[in-house]
């Protein structure tokens, strides 16, 4: 991968990888049918049936804050940035990426989010994340209450299939 940037912190799902380099950016490959490597959905539709795309090459993620860590998880890809804020993409089909009412609309579902979107609403506004891990079906993150500049508490949440605890 000659094209790739130096890279310090990789992650993996099924058939994607996404990294993060020295100044920040996050570049992605390999498959990108469900949104995973953040590409964008220019006329493609949110819900089944998905088509296959593939990005052979690294592309850059459209991430305009630096980020600090990356972290795949079987068909999704999140972000946490250097202020703390967590992004992601990708397949949503069990709500991996959030529980937020618009992507659980029965009538107007969000099985896939193509680009990197913000993510937590409400339970992450005004916390710090500082850890995230992704499997195939669910998010876990962890985020600080910081008062005064400090943090005094840490939180956990979680997003996404949980049928088996």
């Amino acid at each position: 991968m000659k094209d790739l940037p130096k890279i310090k912190q990789i992650s993996c799902g099924l058939d994607h990888f996404v990294g993060v380099d020295h100044e920040g950016k996050v570049w992605a490959m390999g498959d990108d049918t469900f949104g995973q490597c953040g590409q964008g959905g220019d006329q493609r539709k949110a819900v089944a049936p998905f088509f296959e795309i593939r990005h052979r090459t690294p592309q850059q993620v459209p991430i305009f804050e630096k980020v600090t860590k990356v972290v795949c998880g079987f068909r999704h890809s999140l972000a946490i940035t250097e202020s703390g804020k967590l992004l992601g993409w990708g397949f949503n089909s069990m709500q991996q990426l959030s529980h937020a009412e618009e992507y659980a609309d029965p009538d107007n579902p969000s099985h896939a989010l193509f680009s990197p979107t913000w993510m937590g609403g409400e339970d992450l506004e005004n916390k710090h994340v500082v850890e995230v891990a992704a499997g195939e079906e669910h998010t876990i993150v962890v985020a600080q209450v910081i008062e005064d500049g400090k943090p005094v508490k840490e939180l956990v949440y979680g997003c996404g299939n949980n049928l088996k605890g």
